[in-house]
C-alpha cells in the first residue's frame, strides 16, 4: 500500500490527470442525470374515493368510510389504513407491506368495495387507484359568460398547451 501511494506521489502528471479525468466524469454523468425537484413517488398502496353529494361529514364518515375499512381490514399485508371523511366525499388510503403483491391485492379491494351492497342512494360509483404522491404546483379555474360545452372545449386546449411545455410532466384536467 504504501508503495502504491508513494508512486502517486512521484507522478504528479498522472495523479493530476486521474483527477481531471474524474471531475470531468461526475460533470458529464451530472449533465445526463434526469433531475426533478418534486418526483412522483408511487407508494405500495392505494386509494378508494367515493363521492355523494350533499352529504354532511358524518353521514360520510358512517355510511361510506365505516363501510368501506370494515370491508377491507382484514386482507392481509396491510400496514395502515387512513381515512378522511369530508362533505360529500370520504377516502381511504391503504398502504401495503412491501412484501405484498399489489396487482393481486389492488383487485381483492376492488371486488370486496364493489360487494359492498349497503351503500346509500345517490353516490357515485368508487373508484380505487394506486396511490400515487405527486404534489400539486399550480391550479387554473376557468369561467366565463360560456356554455359548459364552451369552457369543457376551452379548458381541454389548455390542457394541451401546457402539457406541451418542456418543463411539465403532468397536466390533469377535473
Amino acid at each position: 500500500m504504501n508503495r502504491l501511494i508513494e508512486w502517486w506521489a512521484r507522478n504528479t502528471v498522472a495523479a493530476n490527470l486521474l483527477m481531471v479525468g474524474i471531475i470531468l466524469s461526475g460533470m458529464f454523468g451530472y449533465s445526463l442525470m434526469e433531475r426533478e425537484i418534486f418526483p412522483t413517488v408511487r407508494f405500495p398502496g392505494l386509494q378508494i374515493q367515493v363521492a355523494w353529494p350533499g352529504a354532511g361529514p358524518r353521514d360520510v364518515e358512517d355510511q361510506l368510510v365505516a363501510k368501506i375499512e370494515e370491508a377491507v381490514s382484514d386482507l392481509d399485508n396491510i400496514d395502515f389504513i387512513r381515512s378522511f371523511a369530508n362533505e360529500g366525499f370520504a377516502r381511504v388510503q391503504i398502504r401495503l407491506n412491501q412484501k405484498a403483491d399489489f396487482s393481486q391485492f389492488m383487485s381483492d379491494v376492488k371486488v370486496r368495495v364493489d360487494s359492498i351492497a349497503s351503500f346509500p342512494r345517490g353516490i357515485e360509483p368508487p373508484t380505487v387507484t394506486q396511490f400515487i404522491n405527486n404534489d400539486e404546483y399550480i391550479r387554473i379555474a376557468i369561467h366565463g359568460n360560456l356554455s359548459e360545452r364552451d369552457l369543457k372545449r376551452l379548458s381541454e386546449t389548455l390542457r394541451r398547451e401546457v402539457a406541451n411545455l418542456e418543463a411539465i410532466s403532468l397536466v390533469q384536467l377535473f
